[in-house]
């Protein structure tokens, strides 16, 4: 059977002239029309978009064809020879040495570009590519940079044979501004490259498998498609979902392919075949693909710098990528960038696995696209998988904090450092300070030890000697046992309270610590503390949940239902948005209730759970019926609305108020607020009355007994006010409804 012994996809290579550019048809048209119609054009595009793969393969042999004499591409940025004079231009000499290598290194650009014994000059096209190495290369030596900015002008200017196009990242496009006005056209000409649509995207699929004599199937190239311009995406409310772009970056798209092909056709592609969904299943996913291609890079980018593959997967995991799956940036240092040394960024960069940004005369470096996320954490997680047990718990301390509770002792870190000493070229930084931190712990422990063993015998010397002492020696060796019976209570307290602390962030450890906690005390047989077991069926809860309710916001007041159905919060965004937030504990469905336009202070419900009302900073009192809690009832506070006169909805509102209660009839609500006085407010008619008191004296606080006969308010100097209450038929005559009011100073 005949077969096709070449992959017809290049990887993360760039194409030459001697490849076939496919999906670029209508961008080489376009440029070239512009480029001989202008003479004049700056390219740019997005990094990774393709520029010198749509320069080299197609737009080279294209102006060739229409008899351009087309230079050697230039780069502003190569390395010079060390025998170049320190006072020489660095940014003409690299055009020169590009254009004829180094012996043409101290000729001018114009010999070069017209040589003296040429009597008739031909079209000439004259490329700079990546000319954003003008600005990075020696950023600050600006004089050079406009010396040979207005060499090539000048060029341009006397030369109408002459043509140029000059490359440059996007993000390098302002800054190249500032030189424009040396150049005739002031860079007014402009192209710009982006990454490849979705159609365009299909023929780069399709059309270099067609051309090998396979068939790739239009349904399976979509389906590729899709997931390749598959992002992560932040939305207003701080979500993060993964929605379609609407492009496909031209690196990974190739080394998607290349590795299909390879493990498609390891042997050469049979005449006749097909790739199919079911040949896609078969081989993996794109992430596979990508996460094999970020293996190999980072080994290859290990070897050539020399620095440990390790440092370079841990400055991915926890530099780029935030806890959230969210790309971030890092700012370049001297020698070292956020802990990785900096001969290992070129490799990554060439690799096309990140990307760097200039501004302002800094570089910053990122994750080269969203959708290398998942496949670096996923290679990452089953690379550390191969580590050595004592590696992965160094890993996990350094992660939480550095808690004691995670060191080894004993055998387990004799088997450590046994390990560490049988493979010294294996252990990186962290794995020293983890041993270090595990040989201090150890010696305290075994200084502990050594303590307990000495007054063990003490006691047994003191027995000897006399029935006194012995009893001495008894009551020492129990204050010894209550001591360390204490000091495991504070342990498991303290591996609780981490456990507690990690409960949102890490579940899995938080469950991790509370276990432990039990352990210290199951381990000597000993009643468990309620602390460490609450906090071990916390974590067990939070462990198994299906489902969460984020409310996006920080939480001002909470409220939950007699009967447990209902539960309420009020928040604040950090943007000042007031919100309160019913919830169904049955089904979990949340209802966001209008109404409040300043702080919530507190929430309470009725005793039948048929109300919930709120009180607000701004003096407004709020109520909803759960039932139909669509359309909020509101009152305004006294002070603005003139004693005990009901008042209209919508006023301009007034004193902060700080505590509500229901009265066990379901229809009274008491208020405390920041003028002093207590309240009394009818749930129907909004109408309220005065019940006691102190004016200028603030109530924080308030709690009513299940009969209402009494009600209490704690004020902010320290003092309790406890009221004993007559029910009135009326609340017109609620006034009357006080009898007595005891006032006791709160001791501190």
């Amino acid at each position: 059977m005949e077969t096709l012994h070449h992959n017809p996809y290049l990887g993360p290579r760039a194409f030459t002239r001697e490849h076939r550019l496919y999906g670029r048809d209508r961008e080489l048209r376009d440029l070239t029309s512009l480029l001989v119609s202008e003479r004049i054009v700056l390219l740019y595009s997005p990094s990774g978009a393709g520029k010198s793969s749509l320069v080299q393969a197609a737009l080279i042999p294209a102006l060739e064809a229409r008899r351009f004499r087309v230079l050697p591409i230039v780069r502003v940025g190569l390395a010079l020879p060390a025998s170049m004079p320190p006072d020489a231009n660095r940014y003409l000499a690299a055009a020169a040495l590009s254009i004829g290598g180094d012996e043409a290194i101290e000729r001018s650009l114009a010999e070069l570009i017209v040589p003296p014994e040429q009597t008739d000059p031909d079209d000439t096209v004259l490329i700079f590519d990546q000319f954003e190495e003008l600005l990075t290369v020696d950023p600050l030596h600006r004089a050079a940079k406009e010396q040979f900015c207005r060499t090539v002008g000048d060029l341009l200017r006397a030369n109408r044979f002459l043509w140029a196009l000059f490359i440059i990242r996007e993000d390098y496009l302002a800054p190249l501004m500032e030189y424009a006005h040396f150049f005739p056209s002031r860079f007014r000409n402009t192209f710009r490259l982006d990454l490849l649509g979705p159609e365009a995207a299909l023929a780069a699929i399709r059309r270099p498998a067609l051309d090998a004599g396979v068939e790739f199937e239009l349904a399976t190239a979509r389906s590729l498609v899709d997931d390749l311009r598959r992002a992560r995406v932040q939305l207003v409310s701080d979500q993060v979902e993964t929605m379609l772009g609407a492009t496909v970056e031209p690196v990974q798209l190739q080394v998607v392919c290349y590795r299909l092909w390879q493990r498609l056709f390891p042997d050469g592609a049979p005449a006749g075949a097909a790739i199919t969904s079911a040949a896609l299943r078969m081989i993996g996913s794109v992430d596979e693909a990508l996460a094999d291609y970020y293996a190999e890079r980072v080994a290859a980018a290990a070897a050539a710098s020399g620095v440990r593959e390790r440092v370079i997967r841990d400055w991915f995991d926890q530099q780029l990528i935030t806890a959230g799956n969210i790309r971030n940036q890092v700012l370049r240092g001297e020698g070292v960038t956020a802990g990785l040394p900096n001969a290992a960024l070129p490799p990554l960069i060439n690799a096309y696995l990140i990307r760097a940004e200039q501004r302002r005369n800094f570089t910053w470096y990122e994750l080269a696209h969203d959708r290398l996320i998942e496949p670096v954490r996923q290679n990452n997680a089953a690379w550390r998988e191969r580590l050595a047990p004592f590696q992965r718990q160094a890993a996990l301390w350094s992660a939480t904090d550095r808690p004691a509770s995670l060191l080894l002792q004993d055998a387990d870190l004799a088997a450590a450092q046994a390990w560490v000493a049988a493979h010294p070229e294996q252990v990186e930084q962290i794995d020293e300070e983890f041993l270090k931190a595990c040989r201090e712990r150890q010696a305290e422990i075994d200084a502990d030890r050594r303590r307990e063993r000495l007054i063990r015998r003490l006691g047994v010397v003191s027995a000897v000697l006399a029935v006194v002492m012995l009893i001495a020696a008894t009551a020492a060796f129990l204050a010894y046992q209550e001591a360390d019976r204490l000091s495991r209570l504070a342990r498991a307290r303290e591996l609780a309270a981490e456990a507690a602390v990690n409960l949102a962030v890490d579940p899995q450890l938080s469950l991790l610590l509370a276990r432990q906690a039990v352990l210290v005390h199951r381990e000597r047989n000993e009643p468990v503390d309620l602390a460490a077991e609450s906090i071990l069926y916390r974590a067990l809860a939070v462990s198994r949940a299906r489902a969460t309710v984020d409310l996006g916001a920080s939480v001002t007041a909470l409220a939950v239902s007699a009967d447990d159905r209902w539960w309420a919060a009020a928040t604040i965004s950090e943007a000042g948005a007031v919100e309160v937030v019913l919830v169904e504990r049955a089904d979990g469905r949340m209802q966001r209730l209008a109404g409040a336009s300043d702080l919530v202070a507190a929430l309470a419900f009725s005793p039948d759970s048929s109300k919930l009302v709120a009180v607000t900073w701004d003096g407004m009192v709020l109520g909803w019926a759960t039932a139909n809690p669509g359309q909020a009832t509101r009152w305004l506070h006294p002070a603005v609305a003139g004693g005990n006169t009901p008042v209209q909805q919508d006023a301009t509102l007034g004193v902060r108020l700080l505590d509500v209660v229901f009265g066990p009839d379901g229809n009274s609500v008491y208020t405390a607020g920041y003028d002093g006085w207590l309240r009394r407010w009818d749930a129907v008619s909004g109408r309220q009355v005065v019940i006691g008191g102190e004016e200028g004296v603030p109530l924080v606080s308030l709690t009513i007994d299940p009969a209402g006969v009494r009600i209490a308010a704690a004020t902010q100097t320290g003092e309790l006010f406890v009221w004993r209450l007559r029910l009135t038929p009326t609340m017109s005559a609620a006034r009357g409804a006080m009898l007595s009011c005891r006032r006791r100073r709160i001791r501190r």
